[in-house]
């Protein structure tokens, strides 16, 4: 179904088990505070363009409710710098997507250019469930050619802890002329060095 503009009433394909709780909440860079006051400074100077936001709930208990948060970021390289700086490392990776994990009441992904994140009321692993399979069939009827960030084919896999993988994409290090920046960390000889590239416009910008 779809609204008198034509977009989707819902995010997300919902199942017979679920409806919509909320209607769908839109959010540009200057109203981006009111829904996430406090967070906004990151995807403000991450390439932040719209948050899409709504919740659904279990249609037969009240209780069991989500909330998705779509996040366009413009590219799937500002995407993927907002999903790494908020990594959660308590978190389980999930097989059905390359950059996407799980907690005990969250499943945060990368979709191109969207990060997005499906947040519980509650700690429930039927919920988890439920929100992992909508996902999966959200992702299967939007594929994508590309879904990984230039740059992150850059570090060498030897000893790298992909997991610690991080693209900064203004003022890396507190450096303002650092930007689009890859990290990660590397386990050599019992010692964790962290590397970074950067690609520049040039040589001579490069050696500057």
């Amino acid at each position: 179904e779809q609204t008198s503009s034509g977009e989707p009433l819902t995010l997300f394909p919902l199942p017979e088990t679920f409806s919509v709780m909320t209607p769908l909440e839109h959010f540009s860079p200057s109203t981006l505070f009111e829904k996430i006051n406090g967070q906004a400074d990151l995807y403000l100077g991450s390439g932040f363009v719209e948050l899409k936001s709504q919740r659904y709930v279990q249609t037969d208990n009240q209780d069991m409710w989500f909330e998705v948060f779509k996040y366009n970021m413009g590219t799937i390289e500002n995407a993927f710098s907002v999903y790494s700086q908020q990594y959660r490392h308590n978190g389980r990776p999930l097989e059905w997507a390359q950059f996407a994990y799980a907690v005990s009441n969250a499943i945060f992904f990368v979709h191109g250019q969207d990060y997005i994140e499906m947040r519980a009321a509650s700690t429930s692993e039927a919920l988890n469930t439920s929100m992992q399979a909508m996902a999966k069939e959200y992702l299967a009827s939007n594929a994508l050619d590309d879904a990984t960030p230039v740059g992150f084919s850059w570090l060498p896999r030897k000893d790298l802890d992909v997991k610690s993988v991080t693209m900064v994409v203004s003022s890396a290090f507190g450096f303002e002329r650092l930007d689009q920046v890859f990290t990660g960390e590397y386990r050599i000889d019992g010692v964790t060095v962290t590397a970074y590239i950067s690609e520049r416009a040039s040589v001579e910008e490069a050696a500057e």
